[in-house]
């Protein structure tokens, strides 16, 4: 892929830790932030920028559910002892943000990660020929698009748009 996994962004509510290096974050403190605080009850996600893969564990009402890693060779669900155990072996060089964001979007990160994702080539120079031919398909699922560095999900049901959650817009509207 020619997008660095160190710029991908994901779709997001707001921000509760802008990204920050691994090294000034307590993770313990991060975690345990429902418990202390109701501020921290929310759906959201942790993703952490290591060297070579970004790890994601995902939050449900502030305590931690599931989590995930993308790397250059692909995608795959770990389990969050193994996640920390990663983002505390590169607190030095490692990256972390803490997102808020709609269960939904954290159900279709985790799907994209947990089974085999279905290529799709898209013309760089007219990228909008792809949305006729799932439509002529009648595509039901969720597509992830990733354009420089954002990650933006797409609900399609028998080829049409239903719903989805961008990266560029603040507010995490359709």
């Amino acid at each position: 892929s020619p997008v660095r996994l160190a710029d991908i962004t994901f779709p997001q509510v707001h921000r509760l830790v802008a990204r920050t290096r691994l090294a000034f974050i307590h993770l313990d403190n991060v975690l345990s932030f429902a418990k202390r605080d109701r501020d921290g009850r929310v759906d959201g996600y942790l993703a952490a920028y290591l060297p070579d893969e970004v790890v994601l564990v995902f939050l449900r009402k502030g305590e931690a559910a599931n989590a995930a890693t993308m790397h250059t060779g692909g995608r795959a669900v770990i389990t969050i002892g193994e996640a920390l155990k990663r983002m505390r072996a590169e607190a030095e060089r490692g990256q972390l943000t803490y997102c808020a964001a709609p269960l939904e979007q954290l159900a279709w990160m985790y799907q994209g990660c947990a089974v085999p994702l279905t290529t799709r080539f898209v013309d760089a120079q007219r990228p909008e020929a792809l949305f006729p031919v799932l439509l002529e398909e009648k595509v039901t699922g969720v597509l992830e698009l990733i354009a420089n560095g954002r990650v933006n999900y797409l609900r399609l049901d028998q080829g049409k748009f239903k719903n989805g959650y961008f990266s560029d817009k603040p507010d995490n509207q359709p």
